[in-house]
């Protein structure tokens, strides 16, 4: 079980650990989404069709410096693009206390919370 963390200390902890192991400093996690492939839905199968050829919904999870889950949303159909899973996630608000200036890693790149 995990609890999404609720304070600005919380997350500081998290920061704390990635500047320790990473050197990565003011770093509140890294996500990344993962395609699960379903068999097709008899309704609407269009929107879980994905670019790989298949059906899917996508996972998305977000972990700490150990690699222990701290976020994960799992309701995006297959068919929709990263920004969207993000925009659509009940992540995105869930992102409340954090501190001044973090941001988490993104399979890639760095993404500043504002």
């Amino acid at each position: 079980m995990f609890q999404v963390p609720a304070t600005r200390e919380e997350w500081k902890r998290i920061q704390e650990a990635f500047k320790a192991k990473c050197n990565f400093p003011k770093c509140c996690g890294a996500i990344d989404g993962k395609h699960c492939q379903i068999k097709r839905p008899d309704n609407n199968y269009s929107e879980f069709y994905n670019y790989k050829g298949t059906y899917s919904i996508i996972l998305y999870a977000l972990v700490d410096s150990d690699n222990r889950f701290v976020f994960i949303d799992v309701d995006s159909n297959g068919r929709v693009n990263d920004g969207a899973v993000f925009r659509n996630s009940t992540m995105e608000n869930n992102f409340l206390n954090w501190p001044d200036n973090s941001f988490f890693y993104v399979h890639g790149t760095v993404h500043r919370r504002i």
